[in-house]
C-alpha cells in the first residue's frame, strides 16, 4: 500500500544572531489511507515543529530540508500559491487553542464561508448550507443560528468543534490535530476524540494526531511515533508499543501513567528535555537514560526494525543488552 504522505529526513534548525536550535533531526514518517497515526513525545520534542513544517507554516528563520510528498505531489518543492491551495482543502490543521485559531472580531459565518468559498468555489448561500451541515454534524445544536455568532460566544468544547467543523467541511485527505484537546476537560476530551474517530471513518480521511497523551493514542491510534530530542525512538503498532515497549524513553513514559494496580507508583522520568543548540551525534536522551551503555557514548544509534513494523532507536536493543550498563 501507498502512502498517502511521506516525510523523509526531515530536519528542522532554527536560526538566530547567536545560535542554532535543531528542532527536527532526520525524522521519517509515513501515514496510510484512513489511518490515525499518533505522534507523542514531552513538550520540545519536535512535535507540532515537524507537523507544521509539512504545511510551511514555520517562521523565515527555519532551515528545512528533506522531502515532504502528498501522494506523488512534492510539498518541499510548491511555491506559495500552491501550497495555500493544498491548505484546508488538501490537508487541515486543527490546532490547540481554537480561541487564538479563530477570529473574535468575525461571526463563526463569516470564517467558515470564507474557506468554503475560496476552496470550493461556492457561491454565499451554498456556503453557508455546508457550513450549518457541518455543524450539525459535529454536534453543534441549534447550527444555523450558531453561524452568526462570535467565538467568544461558545465553550471551549464548542470552539474545537468549530474547527473540527472548519477543517472537514472541505473533506481533506489529511487531518492534523495537534494537541486538540489540551486546554479541555476529561469529558469534553472524550468527546472531541470520539468526534475525531468518527470524521476519519465517515470522510475516509487519514489523520496525524499530535499529544503527550499516551492513554489518548491508546484509544485514539493505529501506530505511533514516540519522538524525543527531534528524533523517532520509537514506532509502530499501538498495540505492539504498549505491549512491548523497547527504548528506555517509551519504557518511562509508560512507567509515568496512572496504573490500576494497587500500590504501584508513579515513576517519572529525572531530568528536563534539554534544548538542542547543538547538532545531535549522540542519542538525545543519553543524558537520561538508566540504561545507557558504553556504545551509547560512541555513536548515534539507528532505527532498527525488532519485529514487523515496530522500529527502536536503541544500542541496547540492536546489541541485546550485551554490554555493561553504565
Amino acid at each position: 500500500m501507498k502512502p498517502i504522505l511521506t516525510v523523509e529526513d526531515l530536519h528542522v534548525h532554527f536560526v538566530s544572531n547567536s545560535e542554532t536550535t535543531y528542532a527536527v533531526n532526520g525524522l521519517s514518517i509515513k501515514l496510510y489511507s484512513q489511518e490515525i497515526l499518533g505522534i507523542v513525545g514531552e513538550s520540545g520534542s519536535g512535535k507540532s515543529v515537524a507537523v507544521k513544517s509539512i504545511l510551511g507554516l514555520l517562521p523565515e528563520t527555519a532551515q528545512i530540508s528533506g522531502k515532504i510528498a502528498l501522494g506523488e505531489e512534492r510539498l518541499d518543492q510548491l511555491n506559495s500559491d500552491r501550497l495555500r491551495q493544498i491548505r484546508g482543502k488538501e490537508i487541515a490543521m486543527i490546532f490547540q487553542d481554537p480561541m487564538t485559531s479563530l477570529n473574535p472580531l468575525f461571526t463563526i459565518s463569516d470564517q467558515m464561508t470564507r474557506v468554503i468559498e475560496r476552496h470550493l468555489h461556492l457561491d454565499k448561500q451554498g456556503a453557508n448550507e455546508l457550513a450549518e451541515l457541518w455543524l450539525r454534524r459535529v454536534g453543534i445544536t441549534d447550527a444555523k443560528r450558531r453561524l452568526n455568532q462570535y467565538p467568544h460566544e461558545f465553550s471551549g468544547g464548542m470552539r474545537q468543534r468549530v474547527m473540527i467543523a472548519m477543517a472537514m467541511s472541505l473533506s481533506p485527505r489529511v487531518l492534523i490535530a495537534d494537541e486538540p484537546t489540551t486546554a479541555l476537560d476529561v469529558t469534553i476530551q472524550k468527546q472531541i476524540l470520539g468526534l475525531i474517530r468518527q470524521m476519519e471513518s465517515e470522510v475516509q480521511n487519514s489523520v496525524i494526531l499530535i499529544t503527550h497523551d499516551l492513554g489518548v493514542v491508546a484509544n485514539t491510534c493505529h501506530r505511533m511515533v514516540v519522538m524525543y530530542g527531534g528524533m523517532i525512538m520509537e514506532q509502530g503498532n499501538v498495540s505492539d508499543v504498549f505491549s512491548h515497549p523497547a527504548h528506555p524513553y517509551t519504557q518511562g513514559l509508560m512507567d509515568s501513567l496512572p496504573s490500576e494496580n494497587n500500590g504501584r507508583h508513579l515513576v517519572p522520568i529525572p531530568g528536563q528535555p534539554a534544548i538542542a543548540t547543538t547538532e545531535p551525534k549522540l542519542c538525545p536522551f543519553l543524558d537520561r537514560c538508566p540504561k545507557s551503555i558504553s556504545t551509547c557514548f560512541q555513536k548515534m544509534p539507528v532505527l532498527t526494525e525488532i519485529k514487523q513494523d515496530h522500529l527502536v532507536r536503541c544500542w541496547l536493543v540492536e546489541q541485546g543488552g550485551n554490554d555493561e550498563t553504565i
